[in-house]
C-alpha cells in the first residue's frame, strides 16, 4: 500500500487555475439550452487528464430566473450534439435533463489520465468542478466547499481568527459528529485492487459543516464510488 499526500494550498491553486479563462455570457436562454462553455476546456486545465480516443463532452445547461444548473455527457466525438427539443429525453425540468442518442451514463467514463496518484486526486476534483458548469445561485453546490488541511476549530486554529470571524469559529459552537481525524491532508491511497481519494471540505451551505470525502477507484478506471459523511456541525451558514 502505497499513499501520496497533497496540500490544501496545491488543491485550491489547481481549483482557481482550470477555471481561468472560462466566461459565461449574461443573457442565455431559459430551460434548458446548450451550454455556452465547451466542458473540454475546463478538462484541459487538469494536465494529468485527457478524453479517451474517440470521444468527447457535451453539456447542457438549465436555466430558470436567475437560478442556473448544468449538466454533462459524455458521447462519441464523431456522433452530433443535439439540441434539447431533439433529445431522447428532452428535459422537463432541473431534475430532468436532456438526454442526445449515444449518450454513456457516466461521463467519468471517457476520462484517462498518467496513473499518478496526481492524476486520481485530480480527477476528484474535475468531477466536482464539471458538476457546476453553468451553475448560478441555487444551482451553486461544489463551488462553496473549501478544502481543508487542518481542523479549523481547533482551538490552537482558532487564535488567527478575527474577532467577528471567531462568532463563527469558536469550537464551543462546533458539534463533532466522529472522533477527531488523526490526518486533514488529501491523501490518495494505492490499494492492491483500487485507489482511494480522502479529503476534507468546508461549507457555509445552509449550515456550516466540515466533510470527509472517500472515493474509490474502479480497477483501470477514472469512475469512482464516492461516499461523503459529516465530521463536524456548526452555526447557521448560508442560505441560497
Amino acid at each position: 500500500m502505497e499513499e501520496s499526500t497533497f496540500s490544501a494550498k496545491r488543491i485550491a491553486q489547481l481549483r482557481e487555475r482550470v477555471w481561468k479563462g472560462i466566461e459565461f455570457p449574461e443573457s442565455v436562454p431559459q430551460g434548458w439550452s446548450k451550454n455556452p462553455v465547451d466542458p473540454t476546456k475546463l478538462l484541459e486545465g487538469f494536465e494529468a487528464l485527457r478524453l479517451r480516443k474517440g470521444y468527447t463532452l457535451r453539456a447542457y445547461q438549465f436555466r430558470e430566473g436567475g437560478n442556473a444548473a448544468g449538466y454533462i455527457w459524455a458521447m462519441p466525438a464523431d456522433k452530433p450534439f443535439p439540441e434539447p427539443r431533439h433529445c431522447e429525453v428532452r428535459g422537463r425540468g432541473i431534475l430532468e435533463p436532456p438526454r442526445p442518442a449515444f449518450a454513456l451514463d457516466n461521463y467519468m467514463m471517457v476520462i484517462d489520465g498518467d496513473r499518478t496518484p496526481w492524476s486520481y486526486a485530480q480527477a476528484s476534483i474535475f468531477h466536482r468542478e464539471a458538476l457546476q458548469l453553468g451553475a448560478m445561485w441555487h444551482g451553486l453546490d461544489w463551488s462553496t466547499y473549501k478544502i481543508l488541511d487542518q481542523n479549523p476549530i481547533h482551538p490552537d486554529v482558532a487564535k488567527g481568527y478575527t474577532k467577528e470571524e471567531l462568532a463563527y469559529w469558536r469550537p464551543e459552537q462546533w458539534r463533532m459528529r466522529v472522533k477527531e481525524p488523526p490526518d486533514w491532508n488529501t491523501t490518495v491511497t494505492e490499494l492492491r485492487d483500487t485507489v482511494r481519494v480522502k479529503f476534507f471540505t468546508f461549507s457555509e451551505l445552509i449550515n456550516m459543516s466540515i466533510y470527509q470525502h472517500v472515493d474509490l477507484y474502479v480497477p483501470r478506471t477514472y469512475v469512482f464510488l464516492e461516499k461523503e459523511s459529516v465530521v463536524a456541525t456548526g452555526p447557521r451558514g448560508i442560505v441560497p
